[in-house]
């Protein structure tokens, strides 16, 4: 499940579950690293879940004998990790 965060100045910022215990067990820490950025925890208002899945389902498809047939799937995470060293310098 996604989650927004509504903090009390600027956007709100969403967060996946994996995100969700990292703020669980750091609420106390001056900053948090999450995978959209680093947070100032004392700004958050309120954690709140959405209806988004974290996952969303990729069709792979490949044409045969002039038809589109759907070979396999592949799952793909929404949210990706902007604050990773390979991220931050694309």
């Amino acid at each position: 499940m996604i989650y927004e965060i509504q903090m009390s100045k600027g956007p709100s910022i969403k967060i996946d579950e994996d995100d969700l215990v990292k703020i669980k067990e750091n609420i106390g820490e001056s900053l948090i690293q999450i995978k959209q950025g680093i947070i100032n925890p004392s700004f958050m208002i309120a954690i709140i879940p959405t209806d988004e899945e974290e996952t969303r389902v990729k069709k792979l498809i490949e044409i045969h004998e002039g038809r589109a047939v759907i070979t396999a799937t592949e799952t793909i995470k929404k949210l990706v990790d902007k604050m990773t060293i390979k991220n931050l310098l694309s």
